[in-house]
């Protein structure tokens, strides 16, 4: 049981470094983010506000609210900690609001934080199901004639921005249940596009013509996340997510790394991921907001549940 909930500030990285370390795939962003921008809020995209759930010394909770995506994130082994660190980030949050625009992390976990922070189903679109997979690269199994595989995967080149902003948008809508008639998410797409372009995003081309997207994060020494995926609805069956994703995970082994995760709910994505070799690890959640919470969406709230 945990004793005590706080702030994290930077003279907590080696213990949060400790308590995430084991747990990377389900904790992937937490980790990555608090190991490479620190747990001090500067206000860059990839930092956030942290919280802590501790037994004595060692910690059993962390709960964030990152800037980008302005995402709440958490992961716990306590379960029971939940309700106390949502009370004090939510505490924080309340003195320089920003909108929050999602919630995710362990489905359990994820719901219980819904339910502390006061985050009703009515505030929510109806989040699909979604797991965790995870992949040793020294098991993987290459798609059939892989070898002859023409297709050619390249890293994404300024000249792919009008394309990749187009497919992102298509994402958001098809897979965040996004409103096709907000005016941000093209300006959302093109600063994605800007952070990513020729260094994690990869086009796979096929006779010259880009055909599928992916993102092949390395923000981990020995572990990459995969995400986005993307192929348009007309290039689909085809192989082609499936292609791009070996080539990538190939370079990746090639360079030291060891084991990819990603999120799934489609069962189209999940077949392709699973004939690679990937396992369903655990089950996962992703909750959208219909509208970006703010604090007086939060008054009087009712409990939520899955």
């Amino acid at each position: 049981m945990f004793d005590s909930v706080r702030l994290l500030d930077q003279r907590d990285a080696q213990t949060v470094e400790r308590f995430l370390a084991p747990h990377s795939a389900k904790a992937y962003y937490l980790r990555a983010n608090a190991l490479n921008s620190g747990l001090v809020n500067e206000g860059r995209i990839s930092q956030g506000d942290y919280v802590g759930a501790f037994q004595g010394d060692d910690l059993v909770g962390v709960q964030a609210l990152f800037n980008g995506h302005s995402a709440l994130w958490v992961f716990a082994t306590d379960p029971a900690c939940i309700e106390g660190m949502s009370a004090v980030l939510k505490e924080h949050w309340r003195l320089s609001p920003r909108p929050i625009r999602r919630i995710m992390g362990l489905r359990d976990l994820a719901w219980a934080s819904c339910k502390a922070w006061g985050i009703t189903p009515d505030l929510l679109h109806q989040p699909n199901p979604e797991w965790l997979f995870q992949l040793d690269l020294a098991q993987m199994k290459d798609p059939p004639g892989f070898a002859e595989d023409k297709r050619v995967l390249r890293l994404s080149q300024d000249q792919d921005e009008e394309l990749l902003i187009g497919w992102r948008v298509a994402y958001y809508i098809e897979a965040l249940c996004e409103s096709p008639q907000d005016p941000s998410l093209r300006d959302h797409a093109k600063k994605e596009f800007e952070r990513h372009v020729g260094k994690n995003w990869y086009v796979l081309e096929s006779e010259g013509q880009a055909v599928s997207m992916g993102g092949v994060h390395r923000a981990l020494p020995d572990m990459v996340f995969i995400g986005p995926m993307w192929t348009p609805p007309e290039l689909r069956n085809r192989g082609h997510a499936r292609s791009l994703l070996a080539k990538a995970l190939r370079l990746a082994e090639s360079q030291g790394v060891r084991e990819a995760a990603l999120f799934a709910e489609r069962p189209d994505a999940i077949a392709c991921y699973e004939k690679l070799g990937f396992r369903k690890t655990a089950d996962w959640l992703m909750a959208s907001p219909i509208l970006p919470i703010l604090p007086e969406h939060l008054e009087g709230s009712k409990p939520c549940t899955p």
